[in-house]
């Protein structure tokens, strides 16, 4: 009879030693992962650190860095030529709040900036944290930007009016905030908003009444304020809402056209006058709601008519970094009402 026993022991044998190896290979592959992730690890911690050296190294010993004395200069350049600080608070509760300051004076230790009349500061100011811009004409007219941060460390006032005093900023660089402040304007200050396209040839309407013009592809009301909203204003652009459903030619023509002319009436502040303004303006950002498929649209300013002594309109082009001068003021002044009065509720 035939004895399988020698041969199953010989297969059990096989069997274990197919097995050890597998394992051993597999303990090798384990080990190589290891190794290999143990050493990516390593590379990225070793980055981070690099990373946060260089960014020291940039900020005591780089070329970007300012002496004491440098930016002392800057500064006394920007009191010489009176250029305006916007200040902007940092804390979340303070976010939408912003000053247009006036430097008075700065030494080696600290910086005074004199607010606008009709706020006064508080105990609560005092370590706030803030970022400030402004800008400088240097060789050639060429305008540059700066910024920096800081806190406040004291305040105090002379007669009516009110100062913030911010230790010397530490560094002083290059760089620009958003080009103009904007403002979530309220429905009620506008008395008039509508738009038309631009004709194919081009031609700029010269006459500031509008009835001559042809008709509008949509007009604000109140009363139906789903259908077209001016969500928001700046010296330099404005960002609208509207219901396509209730002005069709309007996507129609903002798809192929991105240009649109503008009239635009704000109520008077500390006047009796209304705020009227002929723009040209770009299309530059499009959004789709995704429910009520309405659309927000973004647009930049690029001319305004200004109305001649013959009552013509004269279109002037607009640098982009200066904005509407009278737009701009009328935007910041409605800021600051609102912003009292949500200081006094």
């Amino acid at each position: 009879m035939f004895d399988v026993a020698p041969l199953l022991a010989d297969q059990m044998l096989t069997d274990i030693a197919v097995a050890f190896r597998s394992s051993a290979t597999n303990q090798v592959v384990l080990n190589i992962v290891s190794i290999v992730l143990g050493l990516v690890a390593v590379i990225i911690l070793c980055y981070i650190v690099w990373l946060r050296f260089y960014a020291w190294w940039q900020r005591t010993h780089g070329h970007n860095a300012m002496t004491i004395q440098e930016r002392l200069d800057l500064l006394k350049m920007a009191l010489a030529q009176r250029s305006r600080f916007d200040v902007f608070f940092q804390s979340t509760s303070a976010s939408h709040k912003v000053l247009s300051c006036s430097l008075i004076a700065a030494t080696a230790d600290h910086i005074t900036l004199e607010i606008p009349a009709g706020i006064t500061p508080s105990q609560k100011w005092i370590g706030r944290s803030v970022a400030c811009f402004f800008r400088l004409s240097r060789e050639k007219n060429r305008v540059y930007f700066y910024k920096f941060t800081g806190h406040i460390s004291t305040y105090h006032h002379s007669r009516d009016i009110h100062y913030i005093v911010l230790p010397l900023p530490e560094r002083i660089e290059l760089g620009q905030k958003r080009r103009h402040l904007r403002l979530d304007i309220p429905q009620t200050d506008i008395l008039d908003f509508r738009i038309w396209s631009v004709p194919e040839d081009g031609t700029m309407p010269t006459d500031p009444d509008t009835t001559t013009w042809a008709p509008p592809l949509a007009v604000y009301h109140q009363a139906k304020k789903t259908a077209l909203q001016l969500l928001d204003l700046s010296g330099g652009g404005l960002r609208l809402e509207y219901d396509p459903r209730q002005f069709p030619t309007l996507r129609d023509f903002i798809a192929h056209n991105p240009v649109l002319f503008i009239r635009l009436e704000l109520r008077p502040i500390d006047g009796n006058t209304p705020a009227v303004y002929y723009l040209l303006a770009r299309l530059r950002t499009k959004q789709e709601a995704f429910v009520s498929g309405d659309l927000m649209l973004g647009h930049e300013f690029t001319e305004y008519g200004n109305e001649r002594e013959d009552n013509s309109l004269e279109w002037i082009a607009i640098d982009p970094a200066q904005g509407i001068d009278a737009l701009v003021t009328w935007v910041f002044r409605r800021h600051l009402e609102l912003y009292r009065e949500r200081e006094l509720e």
